[in-house]
């Protein structure tokens, strides 16, 4: 959420704190679209679904399915600069 720009954190001696963005309320908005309300719906049904799967079956679907990302999608070089990943 910091890379995306939807949280700042602050801190005193107190602790951590966390706070929204200006540009978090956008980003919010844009969660209630019946786009995502579908897609809220079938993340559900996905984590119902693989709930139910044994722990080696789970991790060798995956593997299967999705293992391939990290070669397709680029690794940050600096994790301050989100252009980096969508460059």
């Amino acid at each position: 959420m910091v890379r995306l720009h939807l949280l700042n954190i602050d801190t005193n001696s107190e602790g951590i704190y966390y706070r929204s963005s200006d540009e978090a309320p956008a980003f919010i908005g844009n969660l209630r679209t019946s786009y995502n309300q579908e897609l809220k719906v079938r993340a559900r049904w996905l984590a119902k679904y693989l709930s139910s799967m044994e722990e080696e079956v789970l991790e060798n679907t995956i593997n299967q399915k999705i293992g391939r990302w990290a070669i397709e999608f680029p690794i940050q070089s600096n994790p301050g600069n989100t252009m980096d990943f969508y460059e």
